[in-house]
C-alpha cells in the first residue's frame, strides 16, 4: 500500500511525472531520430556523388565515341586514297600479263 501511495504522489499534477524508464525511452527515440536523419543525409550525399560520377562517365563515353567516329572516317579516307593507285597497279599488271600471254594464270 505504501508503495502505491508513493507512486501516486510522484504522479500528482504539479510534480515531475517522468519516470526513469520514460526518460530512457525518450533518449532512445531521440537517438534513433538523429541516426535516421544522419542516414538520410548520407544517402542524399551518396546519390549526388553517384549522379556526378555517372555524368562524368557518360561525358567520357561520348568523347570516346566521337574520337572513334573520327578515326573511322580518317581510315575510310585513307582506304579511298589508296584504292585508286592499287587499281591502276592491278590494271597495269593485267595488261602486262596479257601481253606476255599469262592472263590465264
Amino acid at each position: 500500500m505504501k508503495d502505491l501511495s508513493e507512486r501516486a504522489a510522484r504522479l500528482r499534477p504539479g510534480k515531475p511525472s517522468e519516470l526513469p524508464a520514460l526518460s530512457a525511452v525518450r533518449r532512445l527515440v531521440s537517438a534513433r531520430d538523429r541516426s535516421s536523419l544522419e542516414l538520410g543525409a548520407l544517402f542524399r550525399q551518396l546519390c549526388e556523388t553517384n549522379s556526378a560520377v555517372h555524368e562524368r562517365g557518360q561525358d567520357y563515353i561520348n568523347q570516346l565515341e566521337s574520337e572513334l567516329g573520327a578515326a573511322r572516317q580518317a581510315y575510310s579516307r585513307f582506304e579511298e586514297l589508296q584504292r585508286a593507285p592499287l587499281v591502276r597497279i592491278a590494271l597495269r599488271a593485267s595488261r602486262a600479263f596479257a601481253k606476255l600471254g599469262l592472263h590465264r594464270l
